[in-house]
């Protein structure tokens, strides 16, 4: 008896050593079970039936058994599958088909609180990400500015030149960090429901990217679950940074519209296109929004 077949009779598998398999048949069908077993032997092929399997706790279940004689005749080996489902298929379809439709439900249903779960830890740990780039490298990117603002003064004409070069780098610097913090918390979005904290967003993407946003919006609620919030907004600003990085246009469009308890979501622009069939793991854009 293998580890498997004690697990699926709910058995300790040392207690079963050195025991008949007839021990877990159930007494309806022992017959049955001894006269297969015999044809199996006399036939030297595979024989199937199925029979009642008896549980630890007296319960039972239905199983196929597939026995089968080793090739050279020494050893009977028997295959347990359970068909219990199958059975009771059979016997109240119906009531079987409702039971199956429950169980993907509450599958589904286990499955999305898992991910507005993980989609919530995410989003605060994102935050925190834009404080501590603030508040740590911000900080000592522009106390690096500072000092370099302070040699200069106390430097000759060439060194200053170099120095200069070494600010204008630091203040690049400070400005990525800066949109980088910002990108990751989401500041627009604490402060003013979905459409007003876009429209902010929108006009930050104007004045650092040229990037001209005409947006159309219809019947969005006000009030919306945290999570569907933060889903279209980090969906949007994701498909606009790809705009800025890969299109090549200047103007994009967005449409968003509620209607019967959903949200229809566009994003268009005139830029270059490409085939999303060339879309890698590596593409960290697309699939971002995809598992969105």
């Amino acid at each position: 008896m293998n580890l498997t077949a004690a697990e699926l009779l709910h058995r300790e598998r040392d207690k079963m050593v050195n025991t008949g398999l007839s021990n877990y048949i159930e007494p309806s069908c022992t017959a049955d079970f001894s006269t297969c077993l015999k044809r199996a032997v006399e036939s030297r092929s595979r024989v199937t039936f199925e029979a009642g399997m008896v549980l630890d706790d007296n319960s039972s279940f239905w199983a196929r058994l597939n026995a089968v004689l080793t090739d050279d005749g020494r050893h009977l080996i028997v295959f347990i599958q359970e068909t219990s489902r199958r059975k009771e298929a059979d016997a109240c379809p119906e009531e079987y088909q409702r039971q199956l439709e429950e169980r993907i439900r509450e599958s589904a249903s286990k499955n999305r609180e898992q991910a507005i779960q993980f989609l919530l830890s995410q989003e605060e740990e994102r935050q925190k990400l834009g404080l501590d780039l603030h508040d740590t490298v911000g900080q000592s990117l522009t106390l690096l500015m500072m000092y370099l603002y302070r040699l200069r003064k106390l430097t000759s004409e060439e060194l200053r030149a170099t120095l200069d070069d070494m600010e204008k780098q630091v203040r690049e610097m400070v400005g990525q960090v800066r949109d980088l913090s910002r990108a990751n918390s989401l500041r627009d979005l604490d402060e003013a429901e979905l459409v007003e904290a876009l429209r902010s967003h929108f006009l930050e993407v104007r004045d650092r990217a040229a990037l001209t946003v005409n947006f159309n919006h219809r019947k969005v609620p006000k009030q919306l679950p945290r999570v569907i919030q933060i889903t279209v907004y980090r969906v949007i600003q994701e498909a606009l940074t790809n705009v800025i990085r890969h299109a090549g246009t200047d103007i994009v469009n967005v449409s968003l519209k509620g209607a019967a308890g959903t949200l229809d979501l566009k994003i268009e622009d005139k830029g270059t296109g490409f085939d999303l069939g060339t879309v890698t793991p590596e593409s960290m854009g697309i699939n971002n929004m995809k598992r969105r």
